[in-house]
C-alpha cells in the first residue's frame, strides 16, 4: 500500500512522508483495510520540489550544527547551535519546514496559539484564515492526487451528517431504506 501510494504521488509531484494504516480481520480470517488510504487525514506529504529544496538544508544543520550563511541571511552564529532533533531545528527555523498536505497543520496551529493537549481542557478556536488555510490544503491535495477539480457539494451542502451518509449509502446501493437511531447519552439530554 505504501510503495503504491508513494508512486502514485510522486506521479503528482508529492512525496509520501508517512502514513498509517488500520487493519481488521473478518470472522473467515480475511485481512481488510479498515479506514481510509494515503489521504490527509491518515498521512503527511509535501510538495517534492519543496522537499527537495528545503530537506539538504535540514539534514547539513543536523550534521554540521551550521548551514551557508550566506544561503541562509544569518550570522554563522545563529547556526552553530546543535540540535537533538529535527522538531526542535524547525522550531528556530520554521522557514525550512514543508508545508505539508496534511491535518498536522491544525495540530501546529493549535499549538502556536498555545494549546497544551495534555493540559487545556478544551480547545481553542481556530481563526478564519486558520480554516481557510487547512481547507485550501485539503482542496490543493484533493485536485493534485485526482487530477480533477475540486467541485463543491451542492445538494448535499444542506443535509445534516447523518442524512448524508445515509444518501450516500443508498446512492451507491449500499441499502435500499436508511433509518439513522441517534443514542443520546445521559449528558446530552436536556432536562
Amino acid at each position: 500500500l505504501y510503495e503504491r501510494g508513494a508512486e502514485l504521488m510522486r506521479q503528482r509531484g508529492l512525496i509520501l512522508l508517512d502514513t498509517k494504516y488500520e487493519f481488521g480481520i473478518d470472522e473467515s480470517g480475511m485481512l481488510h483495510v479498515i479506514d481510509e488510504v494515503n489521504t490527509p487525514d491518515s498521512s503527511r506529504m509535501c510538495d517534492v520540489k519543496e522537499w527537495e529544496e528545503k530537506f539538504p538544508q535540514i539534514q547539513k544543520i543536523m550534521h554540521d550544527g551550521k548551514l551557508d550563511s550566506a544561503r541562509s541571511g544569518q550570522s554563522d552564529a545563529s547556526w552553530a547551535k546543535c540540535y537533538r532533533n529535527v522538531s526542535e531545528l524547525l522550531k528556530d527555523h520554521p522557514h525550512l519546514k514543508p508545508a505539508e498536505f496534511s491535518k498536522q497543520y491544525v495540530r501546529d496551529a493549535l499549538l502556536d496559539m498555545g494549546f497544551k493537549p495534555d493540559q487545556d481542557k478544551s480547545v481553542p478556536k481556530l481563526s478564519k484564515e486558520h480554516v481557510v488555510e487547512c481547507a485550501y490544503r485539503y482542496i490543493a491535495v484533493c485536485e493534485r492526487v485526482t487530477g480533477q477539480s475540486f467541485e463543491w457539494p451542492s445538494e448535499t451542502v444542506k443535509l445534516t451528517p447523518e442524512e448524508r451518509v445515509c444518501s450516500n449509502l443508498k446512492h451507491h446501493g449500499f441499502v435500499r431504506i436508511a433509518i439513522f437511531v441517534r443514542l443520546l447519552s445521559s449528558s446530552s439530554v436536556p432536562d
